[in-house]
């Protein structure tokens, strides 16, 4: 009754206990003996039989019986506790060798499902139970750690190969030999005469002669029938015998059609039945799940390994079972990487086999997963293979399936790799050269990132390997040149990718032979292109270009560069541009030509002045300036006698275009870091003052335009020049006596430079100020002893920060409780007011003064210096704000107007304040805006 479902239960609670207790011992552990959980798997076994397939089960399938009531019943108990017996037993199959398959545990607990398989009466729902079963044994056995591939695959092998017969894979090895059938025609059995010349006919001959001239009555009722009565005895006699005679060999009946040559004379009926159908499954889906875990050794393990593929490609070719064919591919897939004897033999009928699912006609076409496998499939046998396991039909087919699979498909890598792998072996036909036309076209169009990627890889491969006529490839290069103009940015950054490979691996011949039609669209391209990631693609492939030039082209090229230079527009824009790729790369080239050097630093200070065309006036002077930052690094020593060519980049320090003050910052930068800086200097007075001026205007522009890049190279730069104005101070000077600035109290650069910096941090703008702090902070890191003189003037702008920051925020702590109403919120935001009290506020400018401030601290040589430089600030600033209010009161006397004017001001200015803290207020609690009343008419 219910006790056998209770007594099921208790068998899986009793295995699931031990399972987290209890693991397979190793393989070295049971070479002497049996385990003890080993020896009773037959009686475990025996009670799950029970309950999987006797009265057990027949309670569960009887609709009569309350089962639904017994909790024990319910579920897949048994089944879980046939993996987890799979899963703790010792993988010992060769145990069983010699007929004791009692000693095998894993054959204890497969045997019996596939003993069933074998049932002639079997039904459809005990197979699927069955499959069901076998297919929690593999996973049991594919996490068993006793597993070994010594074990498992000849357990594999002997399990399925019942299933499979040996025929089949006999057939496999066979396939393509031509079979003796008998020729085409219906009448060849029929013997005919030869007549031979010179001779006299034979004695038959004669007979047929004589009979030719008698006339034979025709009748229906006649027909075949027989001249006496023992010719009908003989002919009824002769058909009963071939009643009883067998039909092979010479007496087998004729075949017709068009294959009748390549069929093969086996049944396979035994292995496409449902029960063979589970048991192969079960094997191959083992296999290939114990593959994955277990150490395969090629040199140890080929003997194991090689029966498997007659037999696995007997599975793909022969059975109808799509379980079979995808598993079958699986297990192919890691064996064709090894070097194994009967691939060769075999590889002919898999290829034509997954040829076949790959085809329009083919039911298997719409399963995905088993055409990526197919793919793979072709694509190892195409790399172990010595020539082309498909023929050229079967080619003629094949092409246009890739060229689909990689346009239609998400999975594009198994055709990309078959396409490589034919690639390698050279295979030439109009379908694979239209292919390759396909693939540059993927190039560009594709949506995927990668597959652009490898259709470029795949093209440039078979434009360096495959034969052509000239005027073949120069279409291909004109195509693949013509992509890096195409209408959307992926695309284009895609074929100029394409053009550099190109460049990176065209021999150096070819390559010079076509460098004009390479380079002309490439400078189009980068004069044109909207895009700044397209454009510094196109520069690196100019870059490889001129570098793998060789000087005659070099001079060509420079030729262009002075053509382009005279013309106006576009065309000087692409001189200079291309002028700095060439400076930047072949340095080499313009060391040859010393003269050309000169020639060139005149054309460029001379568009640093170039005002023809408004709309590209900043254009020009960029790229000028690029190309004298790219030969100041090879040539600046030529560069620096230059003088007016440097009085023409210090004054684009104060340029209005970002671009040309980036430029000038990182020239005159490299310029302070040299060793001729003094030197140069030294040869004209009061430019090293220009320059310090115009850094200073480029700290102080307005805060919507204030750039960090552009501030660190200011600072930079202030840095660097810092001492040249303390040793030098003549270099400040236009003429002798000369004073700095307008009222200077000594003739200290120094000091107007730190008082320059001070009145540029009064002025409100968080970045403005932080750029200043972060000049202070780099000269005190680098060059304390020089401004230490001048520490209040930096301190003063560090305290009024500090001070002005403190106040905004307790203004903010003010307006948060005024706008509380209830009084436990007063309370957190007085303790908020505690806690900020202990720690420093959290904001940048403010963060940053108090850095900068403890940094000046550490520089001092002692603290009374720091405290009293730092007293004296704070009294400077106590006297200007008790004057600033004598001067208040004062006019609150003498002009009481003005005095009320400005009152009003100060009211408005808090009232707008307090509209826009409320506005925020409302912001931070989520809501919405504020609608307005409509006004009563």
């Amino acid at each position: 009754g219910y006790q056998l479902h209770v007594r099921a239960a208790c068998v899986h609670t009793i295995l699931l206990e031990l399972s987290k207790v209890y693991e397979a011992p190793s393989d070295t552990e049971t070479d002497y003996f049996s385990p003890p959980f080993d020896n009773s798997t037959i009686a475990f076994m025996d009670l799950i039989q029970a309950d999987l397939f006797g009265e057990a089960n027949e309670r569960r399938e009887s609709k009569e019986t309350n089962v639904r009531f017994v909790k024990e019943a319910a579920g897949t108990k048994t089944v879980h506790a046939v993996e987890l017996l799979a899963r703790m037993i010792s993988f010992k199959p060769s145990n069983a060798r010699n007929g004791h398959r009692s000693r095998s545990a894993v054959h204890c607990v497969v045997g019996p499902f596939l003993e069933r398989l074998r049932l002639p009466d079997v039904d459809a729902k005990i197979i699927r139970k069955i499959k069901e079963i076998l297919s929690r044994v593999v996973v049991g056995i594919s996490n068993n750690p006793s597993v070994t591939a010594d074990e498992l695959f000849p357990f594999v092998y002997a399990s399925i190969q019942p299933f499979i017969g040996e025929e089949a894979a006999n057939s496999v090895k066979h396939y393509g030999e031509t079979t003796a059938f008998d020729s085409d025609d219906d009448d060849d059995d029929e013997r005919k005469t030869i007549k031979v010349s010179g001779r006299k006919d034979t004695a038959e001959s004669k007979e047929s002669s004589k009979s030719k001239g008698v006339v034979v009555e025709w009748r229906p009722s006649t027909l075949q029938s027989s001249r006496s009565g023992k010719t009908a005895v003989e002919i009824k006699h002769g058909e009963q015998r071939k009643l009883y005679q067998v039909q092979d060999g010479a007496s087998a009946p004729k075949l017709t059609g068009s294959s009748r040559h390549s069929l093969e004379a086996v049944n396979f009926n035994h292995m496409n039945n449902p029960a063979s159908t589970a048991a192969i499954v079960f094997g191959l889906n083992l296999m290939s799940a114990c593959m994955k875990k277990i150490d395969i050794s090629p040199e140890k393990h080929l003997d194991l390994l090689d029966p498997f593929v007659p037999m696995l490609t007997a599975c793909v070719c022969y059975c109808r079972n799509n379980e079979v064919t995808s598993a079958g591919l699986r297990c192919l897939l890691p064996l064709l990487r090894l070097e194994l004897p009967s691939l060769p033999t075999c590889s002919s009928a898999l290829s034509s086999k997954v040829l076949s699912f790959l085809s329009p006609g083919s039911n298997l076409n719409q399963n995905h997963e088993l055409n990526q496998a197919c793919f793979k499939t072709l694509e190892r046998i195409h790399a172990k293979s010595h020539n082309l396991p498909l023929d050229s039909e079967q080619m003629r087919v094949l092409i246009p399936l890739l060229q689909v699979s990689v346009a239609e498909t998400d999975q594009h890598n198994p055709a990309l790799n078959l396409i490589k792998a034919i690639l390698s072996r050279k295979y030439v036909s109009p379908e694979f050269y239209d292919l390759m036309e396909a693939m540059l076209k993927m190039v560009v169009r594709s949506q995927k990132p990668t597959l652009r990627q490898q259709s470029a890889g795949i093209f440039v491969r078979y434009l360096l390997d495959y034969p052509m006529a000239e005027e073949k490839f120069e279409q291909h290069l004109k195509q693949a040149v013509a992509n890096i103009s195409f209408e959307y940015q992926e695309g284009r950054l895609s074929g100029i990718a394409l053009v550099t490979l190109i460049i990176e691996k065209l021999p150096q011949e070819l390559l010079e032979k076509h460098t004009q039609l390479l380079f002309l669209p490439l400078v189009l391209q980068l004069i044109n292109d909207d895009s700044k990631e397209c454009r510094a693609e196109v520069s690196k492939s100019l870059t490889l270009l001129l570098n793998r030039s060789s000087l005659e082209l070099l001079q060509t090229i420079e030729e262009y560069c002075i053509k382009w230079l005279n013309q106006t527009g576009p065309q000087r824009l692409a001189s200079l541009e291309v002028f700095a790729l060439l400076a930047e790369t072949r340095a080499d080239f313009f060391r040859k030509n010393g003269s050309s050097v000169e020639q060139w630093m005149g054309r460029l200070e001379a568009n640093l002045h170039y005002r023809k065309d408004q709309s590209l006036a900043d254009l020009v002077t960029y790229f000028s300036l690029v190309g004298i930052e790219k030969l100041s690094v090879e040539f600046g020593s030529a560069l620096s006698q230059k003088l007016d060519l440097w009085s023409s980049i210090t004054e684009c320090l104060a340029h209005p275009h970002p671009w040309v003050k980036l430029s000038s910052s990182r020239i005159l930068n490299a310029f302070f870091a040299s060793n001729l800086a003094t030197t140069f200097l030294a040869k004209k007075d009061g430019l090293l003052f220009d320059i310090i001026r115009n850094f200073c205007f480029q700290l102080n522009v307005a805060e919507d335009q204030q750039s960090e890049e552009l501030s660190n190279l200011a600072i930079k730069g202030l840095t660097l020049a810092l001492p040249l104005m303390n040793e030098h101070v003549q270099f400040c000077y236009k003429e002798e006596g000369e004073k700095i600035g307008a009222e200077t109290e000594a003739k200290d650069p120094v000091f107007w430079l730190m008082r320059r910096l001070s009145q540029i941090s009064k002025n409100k703008g968080s970045t403005r100020r932080l750029a200043v702090f972060k000049c202070y902070a780099a000269f005190a890191s680098s060059n304390f002893p020089i401004v230490a003189p001048h520490l209040e003037l930096m301190l003063e702008g560090l305290h009024r920060s500090i001070i002005e920051a403190q106040n905004e925020l307790e203004n903010h702590a003010v307006s948060q409780k005024r706008s509380s109403t209830s009084v436990a919120v007063i309370e957190q935001q007085r303790q908020d007011d505690q806690t900020r009290d202990s720690s420093p506020p959290t904001t940048s400018e403010y963060s940053m003064a108090q850095e900068v401030m403890r940094l000046l601290e550490e520089s001092c040589t002692s603290p009374e210096e720091f405290l009293n430089a730092y007293a004296g600030v704070k009294r400077r600033a106590r006297e200007k704000k008790e004057h600033r209010k004598l001067i208040e009161k004062t006019e609150a006397v003498q002009d009481p107007q003005a005095a009320a004017e400005r009152r009003m001001k100060k009211q408005e200015r808090n009232k707008q304040r307090r509209k826009r803290r409320a506005e925020e207020q409302r912001v931070e609690r989520g809501g919405g805006e504020k609608k307005k009343r409509p006004r009563e008419t």
